[in-house]
């Protein structure tokens, strides 16, 4: 038994995380090309967020044994704006990977915080249904996010649009994540 909500903040940011970041990775390659990105500049960007996704662990490794879940959680979300928000200032290839780089370390860190929210504060027995409620609540969120985008950027005639809602819907998760709560037992 738990009560979810104890953990409104961190199921709002959840959401908002699932519904912000996959517009990203939806729609990041068509806004390199349409700014005439080579092939060779999107395989290196792409690249570069796959090299800093596992990475990670090694990038986080020092806040996460400092921070409490719902701080992490906070911090993933403004590293992973940032990395959103890099492309509306330039495309140009050191940008892209700087902003793959920055995406790549704070995306899978997301799911990682919430497990440790969920394993530090509610008891072991309660762990696999609070878990399912939150992926589920994570889906969701990416169900909805290319539908979001895609109204957005059709809407405004631009990817522009859509990438800028995407960086304010993960500022949103962070700060939804900055208002959980800890040991909410």
């Amino acid at each position: 038994p738990w009560a979810m909500s104890a953990f409104e903040g961190v199921l709002a940011s959840y959401f908002l995380f699932g519904l912000g970041y996959i517009a990203y990775m939806t729609f990041v390659i068509a806004w390199m090309v349409s700014r005439g990105a080579s092939a060779v500049s999107v395989a290196l960007t792409w690249g570069t967020l796959g090299v800093a996704t596992m990475l990670a662990p090694i990038v986080w490794r020092v806040p996460r044994s400092r921070l409490s879940a719902a701080k992490m959680l906070a911090a993933v979300g403004v590293v992973i704006s940032i990395g959103a928000a890099i492309p509306l200032y330039s495309t140009a290839l050191p940008a892209m990977m700087l902003s793959a780089f920055f995406f790549g370390t704070a995306m899978f860190s997301v799911p990682t915080s919430i497990t440790d929210l969920i394993k530090t504060s509610l008891p072991k027995t309660a762990w696999g249904p609070a878990m399912a409620v939150f992926t589920v609540v994570f889906a969701i969120g990416q169900s909805m996010g290319p539908v979001l985008s895609g109204w957005i950027a059709d809407a405004a005639h631009s990817l522009n649009a859509s990438l800028a809602a995407s960086v304010v819907i993960l500022l949103g998760a962070s700060v939804a994540g900055m208002h959980q709560r800890e040991n909410t037992i």
